[in-house]
């Protein structure tokens, strides 16, 4: 049904946004470094590496899609008609987003960190996962030279990219969120369930 898919979509969504407001807040402060309104600091490595982490949603919108199929959609009233329509709109820019994100991410962002910044990835790396892979490395970890970083107008200029995408993406998912509650509680109150 319409209600299962969108309760679906909503863990997804729920999720994506608690990952952009992460990745928004690191990016705000990697852009506060490059600006120096603060110092390069442990947790440099930590936002530059994140910044490459590629996220997609996949909703599911067989519901939808068979009630407007099978002709029953005219039977809806044009409210939860206007809701659905924009609703499944969000969900269409947010896979567009990701995209963008994602392919930006691939060609750009993840063949110039290798390139150029591949040596952040150490045990010093203040992430979890990484402490646990270098965790018996015995070689000293490369840090990053302050001077060379605030130079690199490159790598500032694709984190004020992602800067943008994760804004645009938080705001869609916050969107998607809003009108899938407001179609649930509509649903929920009424006595035939789509």
């Amino acid at each position: 049904t319409v209600a299962q898919n969108i309760e679906e979509d909503l863990v997804q969504l729920n999720n994506m946004y608690k990952f952009t407001d992460s990745t928004l807040n690191y990016s705000e402060k990697l852009s506060r470094q490059f600006k120096t309104l603060d110092s390069i600091d442990q947790n440099t490595s930590l936002y530059i590496t994140l910044l490459m982490l590629e996220k997609s949603t996949n909703s599911n919108k067989n519901g939808f899609e068979t009630l407007n199929n099978s002709g029953e959609f005219s039977y809806v009233n044009k409210s939860m008609q206007d809701l659905l329509f924009k609703y499944y709109n969000i969900i269409d820019q947010i896979v567009g987003r990701e995209e963008i994100s994602n392919i930006f991410i691939k060609n750009r962002v993840e063949p110039y960190f290798f390139e150029h910044y591949s040596f952040i990835i150490n045990k010093n790396t203040p992430w979890n996962v990484l402490q646990d892979y270098y965790k018996d490395d015995p070689r000293s970890p490369i840090t990053i030279n302050k001077e060379s970083l605030l130079a690199d107008r490159t790598l500032e200029a694709m984190v004020f990219a992602r800067h943008f995408q994760i804004k645009q993406q938080h705001w869609l998912y916050k969107e998607a969120i809003d009108l899938a509650n407001q179609i649930l509680i509509k649903i929920n109150a009424n006595d035939k369930p789509i």
